[in-house]
C-alpha cells in the first residue's frame, strides 16, 4: 500500500508524463507580474503560443486576459494566475498545475512542506466574482504524447483554487403553478435574481411516460419527461421560455416539479 508521500509522488509524476518526450518545448517563464497578453510579462518577450509549456514563477501574479482558441500544453502555477474580470476569457490547456514544487516529476512534494506563499489559481474571488456580463472558460484538452490515464488534468497540490462566478439567489426553485404542455410562461414559487435571458434551465419530470400497474403515484424514474429549455425573459417569479413545454409538470402541494438553472459564467 502507498503511504501518503509516495501517493503524492505517484500522482504528480503521472500528471506530467509528457515531460519524457524529447520534443517537449522549453518552458516560457514569467519575468514579472503583469498581463498574460503582454510581451513584457515573459522572459525573452515571448507570449505563450500553441503548444507552449508555461511557468508562472513564485512571487509573480499574472492576469489571464485573452480568449484563446489554441491549446497550451501545460501551465505550471508557482505564483498566482488570476482571470480578468473586464472581458471574456478562455484557456484551452492540457495540464493546469497549481503546485509549489519546481520539478516536473513532483519529487519535491511532501504533505509537511510549507511554502512562503501558496501558489494560487483565482477565477473570481468571494468578494470579487467574475461579473455576470463575462464568462471565464477553462477547457482541458488532450495533447499528443500525454498519458491518457492521467491527462488532461487540473492538479492542485499545496496550492489554492478560488472559482467564483456571478451569484444566483437560487440555483433551483419549485414550481409556483402547474405547467401544461404548450406553455411558454412558467410561474416559480419565488422570485429569483441572477437568472438571465439565454440561460439554460431544466423542468423536472413529475410523471412517468409509461403507465405501470400497482403503483399509487406517478414516478419519474423511467422514461423521464425532464426537459431542457432556454430562457427568453424573466421578471420576478415569471419565466418565459423560447420554446413551449412538451409535457405537463405538476404542482400539487409539496409534490411540485422544479426548475433548475444550468448556466454559469465560470466554466
Amino acid at each position: 500500500m502507498l503511504d501518503r508521500r509516495n501517493f503524492l509522488k505517484t500522482l504528480a509524476a503521472g500528471s506530467v508524463a509528457f515531460g519524457k518526450r524529447a520534443d517537449t518545448p522549453v518552458p516560457i517563464r514569467s519575468a514579472r507580474s503583469g498581463l498574460w497578453s503582454s510581451a513584457g510579462t515573459w522572459e525573452g518577450g515571448h507570449v505563450p503560443a500553441a503548444g507552449s509549456v508555461v511557468e508562472i514563477v513564485a512571487g509573480h501574479a499574472v492576469t489571464y486576459d485573452v480568449e484563446s482558441d489554441f491549446v497550451i500544453r501545460m501551465v505550471h502555477v508557482l505564483g498566482t494566475l488570476s482571470f480578468a474580470r473586464h472581458r471574456n476569457t478562455r484557456l484551452d490547456v492540457g495540464l493546469l498545475k497549481i503546485a509549489g514544487d519546481a520539478s516536473e516529476d513532483g519529487a519535491g512534494l511532501s504533505p509537511h512542506f510549507h511554502f512562503a506563499a501558496r501558489p494560487a489559481l483565482e477565477i473570481g474571488t468571494p468578494d470579487d466574482p467574475i461579473p455576470a456580463a463575462h464568462t471565464a472558460l477553462v477547457r482541458l484538452v488532450y495533447c499528443e504524447g500525454f498519458d491518457k490515464d492521467s491527462l488532461p488534468s487540473l492538479m492542485c497540490s499545496g496550492g489554492r483554487m478560488d472559482l467564483h462566478g456571478a451569484p444566483l439567489s437560487r440555483t433551483w426553485v419549485k414550481l409556483g403553478a402547474p405547467v401544461k404542455k404548450g406553455d411558454t410562461e412558467i410561474t416559480l414559487s419565488e422570485p429569483v435574481t441572477g437568472w438571465r435571458a439565454g440561460d439554460r434551465v431544466i423542468l423536472t419530470a413529475t410523471k412517468r411516460q409509461i403507465i405501470i400497474e400497482d403503483t399509487f403515484r406517478d414516478s419519474v424514474r423511467d422514461n423521464t419527461q425532464t426537459e431542457e429549455r432556454i430562457v427568453k425573459s424573466i421578471a420576478g417569479d415569471k419565466l418565459t421560455l423560447e420554446a413551449p413545454a412538451q409535457f405537463d409538470h405538476k404542482c400539487e402541494g409539496p409534490y411540485r416539479g422544479e426548475v433548475a438553472n444550468l448556466s454559469r459564467n465560470v466554466i
